[in-house]
């Protein structure tokens, strides 16, 4: 997904949200466009360090519910791919968005 963001003219990738780093080798292959996004450790930090127009989460199904409710409660849009959302996980979700009037897509395997 970052090398499509970076591939695309039309977006900026601007974070990378990676404990391991591990997408770091693929930026670096996608040339100076990706230098540009800043790498962080821990979705707070970035949060608290950016200006993002939208999260996009492909993490895991023990991490995704806690990492959309960070980004609508820090007023960032979602778009999540992740697998693993259950019904009671995506009710919260939706709660949390009308109360903070932030959108959230899920899209689950795309």
């Amino acid at each position: 997904t970052c090398a499509a963001i970076v591939a695309d003219e039309e977006l900026a990738l601007v974070a990378v949200i990676d404990p391991a780093f591990a997408s770091e080798g693929v930026l670096r292959r996608q040339g100076e466009r990706a230098d540009d996004a800043q790498h962080f450790s821990d979705l707070g930090e970035a949060l608290e360090a950016t200006e993002l127009d939208v999260i996009v989460d492909f993490t895991t199904p023990s991490a995704v519910r806690e990492n959309v409710l960070e980004c609508v409660r820090g007023r960032v849009p979602a778009v999540v791919g992740t697998t693993g959302l259950k019904a009671s996980d995506l009710a919260q979700i939706e709660q949390e968005c009308q109360a903070c009037g932030v959108p959230v897509l899920v899209a689950p395997n795309f």
